[in-house]
């Protein structure tokens, strides 16, 4: 099922006449009597027209027998249907027309919903028989039904209506419905200056919407089978936690923090990593907490649950039933609500494993004082190495790694032996070299970030003001000089950002700009801060190459004209050579060494 809603203002409908481009049809129609020749406007009444138009709309057999009877034009029943009938008489358009005018001058807001089906779905639904015939008068019944409770759950008044009519002139059968109000019931907001109706359509709306009509058009058996698949779900779930909370209690927590031998599971290692990783404070060990404080911790206790849900055999059937339970859902709501839903019960379940451990480790880890003074300590020295100068980096560096190395040689840094006042100062270490090595990057970015603004700078003014006397094969090498600086320089620019910052910057890019200085920033703050982690990245390595492969062809292809241009600096043809060959060189030595190590 498919279901979208569109706002239509009042005293307009031109939003809704609209409405995906499908009023092509009626615009070469009916364009005389859509167009109002002194305001060229569409009113919301002439889409009515459109809904009930003959070419896409069919009047149940019954009620055309029941229409040859009635010899009153106005009497007979057409196959629009409205809040209280299947069937409304042709008097009764006119008149939700007038309603619709009412609404209109009370400024009230109008929404256009469609409805699309599948032919599979209405099978299921019993509305298609074997001979494909579909049930117009089951499927309108339905709808108002599930139209009565989505009006319900959305706090409309007692002045709502609509209108709608089945379409079967597309692959899919569809409902358009046009809902309004005479009275609002919408809140208002402030709208160019004037108070309105907010028309804002919630996602929740639609949500809702579909649930609505779907628990009215489905069958007592396909109730029946969604609620086995749920209590199928809550079954497996009890039991997954039921084994959980039974095996990793406090005793069996407590012997894998005592073992000192190598012979534990997966699990077990990261049991003893978690009991590391968590702070002194308590009060946030939660696993839904944001706390920066416990940030180490949670990168612990996520793997630590996806080696549960992996390894445990009880979560097999948790897992196989929540996906059957998303691929009918996807039927019905979408790919997007339906991966909400499966998304929102694998987070419950993970927040509960996550919560069960919190809750353990608190029973066998004391609070413990001697962790807090040193956890406090790790700060300090953490803040020391905070906004230094440039030029004092490379020292602050040098001391942090030597200070962490000493440690972890005093310590052993063997973590099935060390406690966790003595991984508390160890993990300050780290993080102090992590932070300057951060730093570091920082100050390179807007070095690199200078250098390419200024090149690109010169070849702007260059290309400016002496384009018409260059040569095509300069001006060609230049553009394309250009274009590989720009997103450099880009890049470079993101990389001087803290993260608050980077992170606004990059939302007001275009997709694939921000893949692209994504994948820049990756590679490098990779390259200098876990290096292992990069060489074992295959794409990122892949992309570097590229990089680097593109610079050594452009370096290979300038001349000397343009390279003084980049540069701003004038060359002798001896110096210049010198300086192109030891440019191919680095870049040739950096491929080489990528290639080395991989």
């Amino acid at each position: 099922m498919i279901m979208k809603i569109k706002f239509v203002p009042p005293k307009t409908g031109a939003g809704l006449i609209d409405y995906q481009e499908g009023f092509k049809i009626i615009w070469k129609e009916r364009r005389e009597n859509i167009l109002n020749k002194d305001e060229q406007k569409v009113e919301r009444k002439n889409f009515y027209n459109y809904m009930d138009r003959s070419k896409a709309t069919k009047i149940e057999s019954e009620i055309e027998n029941l229409n040859e009877e009635i010899t009153d034009p106005q009497e007979k029943y057409i196959p629009t249907f409205s809040k209280y009938k299947n069937n409304i008489k042709f008097k009764e358009k006119e008149a939700l027309k007038m309603r619709l005018q009412t609404a209109d001058q009370n400024g009230c807001n109008m929404w256009s919903i469609v409805l699309s089906f599948s032919d599979k779905y209405l099978k299921e639904c019993n509305l298609i028989d074997k001979n494909g015939t579909l049930d117009q008068s089951k499927l309108k019944t339905a709808i108002r039904s599930g139209m009565q409770k989505f009006l319900s759950q959305n706090g409309f008044n007692e002045t709502a209506f609509y209108t709608g009519n089945v379409h079967l002139n597309t692959e899919h059968v569809h409902v358009h419905l046009a809902l309004s109000e005479t009275k609002s019931s919408r809140k208002k907001r402030m709208i160019n200056g004037d108070e309105k109706p907010d028309a804002y359509v919630l996602q929740r709306m639609i949500r809702v919407g579909k649930r609505q009509f779907h628990q009215s058009l489905e069958t007592p058996q396909m109730r029946q089978n969604e609620i086995k698949l749920e209590k199928d779900i809550d079954q497996a779930r009890k039991e997954g936690l039921d084994y959980v909370r039974g095996k990793y209690n406090p005793t069996y927590l407590q012997s894998v923090l005592q073992r000192n031998n190598e012979q534990q599971t997966q699990i077990d290692f990261d049991l003893r990593k978690l009991y590391l990783a968590l702070p002194s404070n308590k009060k946030v060990w939660r696993y839904k907490s944001n706390a920066k404080e416990l940030r180490p911790a949670k990168k612990v206790l996520n793997r630590l649950i996806d080696d549960t849900l992996e390894n445990e055999p009880s979560f097999k059937d948790f897992k196989k039933s929540v996906s059957q339970q998303r691929e009918h859902d996807q039927e019905i709501y979408g790919n997007k609500i339906a991966g909400n839903i499966y998304q929102t019960k694998m987070q419950r379940l993970r927040s509960n494993i996550g919560n069960h451990y919190l809750r353990q480790m608190k029973k066998v880890i004391p609070d413990d004082e001697l962790a807090r003074e040193e956890e406090k300590l790790a700060k300090y020295y953490i803040e020391q190495f905070k906004n230094l100068p440039p030029e004092e980096l490379d020292t602050a560096l040098e001391k942090a790694t030597k200070d962490r190395k000493e440690y972890g040689k005093k310590i052993g840094q063997d973590i099935l032996v060390i406690d966790r006042p003595q991984h508390k100062i160890y993990e300050g270490y780290r993080n102090a070299e992590r932070n300057l090595k951060k730093q570091k990057n920082r100050v390179n970015a807007q070095y690199k970030f200078n250098q390419v603004d200024s090149e690109l700078k010169r070849i702007d003014m260059f290309l400016k003001n002496k384009k018409s006397e260059l040569n095509p094969n300069t001006l060609n090498i230049l553009s394309k000089e250009r274009a590989f600086l720009d997103p450099l320089k880009q890049s470079y620019y993101s990389q001087t950002l803290n993260w608050k910052d980077n992170r606004k910057y990059l939302r007001n890019l275009s997709p694939k700009d921000k893949a692209t200085f994504q994948n820049i920033n990756r590679q490098t703050q990779e390259l200098i801060t876990k290096p292992n982690k990069f060489f074992n990245n295959n794409r990122a390595v892949k992309q570097a190459l590229e990089q680097l492969s593109e610079q050594e062809r452009l370096v290979k292809l300038e001349n000397q004209e343009v390279c003084e241009v980049r540069t701003g600096k004038s060359y002798t043809p001896r110096e210049y050579k010198q300086i192109r060959e030891k440019s191919i060189q680095d870049l040739q030595e950096k491929q080489n060494y990528i290639q080395i190590k991989i």
